[in-house]
């Protein structure tokens, strides 16, 4: 799935991660589909020296080129990082859904 990560404060970051795996995460797996939550992934290794934004988001485009779909959350587009993600699988052929009623049925098919 593809939605903001950063964010000007900790806690709306945090606020973001919970969304992510609450939103679309969870409800996704409830429904028997294998998912990949970046966002819960890499939450927290701000404060690791080896860390970059850059890095982890060229890791999130390999995960998205592995992927059979993308789900794009709420507020996506005002995420640099979703936009190129959406990039990402749009240019390997990868279904790219913004509703998750549409990826269910989708993934049903």
């Amino acid at each position: 799935m593809a939605g903001p990560y950063r964010a000007d404060t900790s806690i709306e970051v945090t606020r973001n991660v919970h969304r992510a795996a609450a939103e679309a995460a969870e409800l996704l797996y409830a429904h028997g589909l294998a998912v990949i939550c970046p966002h819960s992934m890499s939450h927290g290794w701000e404060g690791h020296s080896d860390y970059t934004p850059e890095r982890t988001l060229l890791g999130c485009f390999e995960l998205v080129r592995r992927c059979d779909a993308l789900l794009l959350m709420r507020g996506w587009q005002r995420s640099e990082g979703s936009v190129a993600e959406r990039d990402v699988a749009l240019e390997a052929g990868i279904p790219v859904f913004v509703s998750r009623k549409k990826l269910l049925e989708w993934a049903e098919a």
